[in-house]
């Protein structure tokens, strides 16, 4: 079995871990492989006859932290099977965003990295510190929020990082009462986006970097309103942060970023 892994920029990427799975045809028997890419891409590993499918991963540090990326398959899927008796190449490359094969829709389901954007609504005491109840919202109905991702340095895969901007509408504002949409304190919204099922949103595929993390809010009247950020409720009164993303102990995978907001 053979195979090509290029990096995101299409050239040949040395030391990728290509898992090689399959069932061999004499005695029928569930077996695995591990192969590693040479300077120029390839790997070739010789196996029993039967048929086989593989994933591949790529190691790599950001900023102290080391994170195992998965790698796209070139052909579309990871279910990909090839007759080794016959020959054949499954080949891979690295990709910085995008979605992985399976057509998720979930946080996990993109290559790049997602945040978990919480907002500090009504009754705040079920997310936040319990003093930003009494905050009362400030950018109306209708405003644009516009959070702006400022890379800090080179991403993870060494390309120099572009700036990236998300926005999204901000949700209505209840009068005072009416439960379960406010607390008895006066009138608030329990989400900050428009269509927002919960009290947060993930924003997903964001190319894996560290950046600074700013959110202001247009209202319909063209004033600027810049929002409050924070990394734990208990504290989220900065006018940016800065997002560093973490992996989870052995298995490196990737984990979602958690930024507070209120107004």
């Amino acid at each position: 079995m053979t195979g090509l892994v290029l990096d995101t920029q299409g050239r040949p990427l040395a030391g990728a871990e290509v898992y090689i799975v399959g069932t061999t045809f004499n005695q029928g028997q569930r077996t695995s492989f591990t192969a590693v890419t040479k300077g120029d891409g390839t790997y070739a590993i010789r196996v029993p006859d039967g048929r086989y499918h593989a994933s591949a991963t790529i190691k790599r540090d950001l900023a102290g932290t080391s994170f195992v990326l998965p790698l796209h398959p070139e052909s579309g899927t990871l279910n990909t099977e090839i007759d080794s008796s016959e020959g054949g190449n499954l080949n891979f490359r690295w990709r910085l965003a995008g979605a992985k094969p399976g057509g998720g829709k979930d946080w996990d389901d993109f290559y790049g990295a997602s945040l978990d954007f919480s907002y500090c609504g009504l009754p705040a005491k079920a997310y936040c510190d319990d003093r930003y109840a009494a905050v009362v919202p400030g950018a109306p109905e209708g405003s644009t929020v516009t959070l702006t991702f400022t890379p800090q340095g080179k991403l993870i895969d060494g390309s120099a990082g572009k700036p990236v901007v998300m926005t999204f509408k901000t949700a209505p504002l209840a009068p005072p009462g009416g439960y379960p949409y406010t607390d008895p304190n006066g009138g608030g919204r329990t989400t900050l986006g428009q269509g927002w099922p919960y009290h947060s949103f993930d924003f997903n595929d964001i190319p894996l970097g560290i950046y600074t993390l700013t959110a202001v809010a247009t209202t319909p009247d063209g004033r600027k309103l810049p929002l409050k950020l924070g990394l734990e409720p208990n504290n989220v009164e900065a006018s940016s942060v800065t997002l560093k993303w973490s992996s989870y102990d052995v298995s490196g995978a990737l984990k979602q970023f958690r930024v507070y907001v209120r107004d």
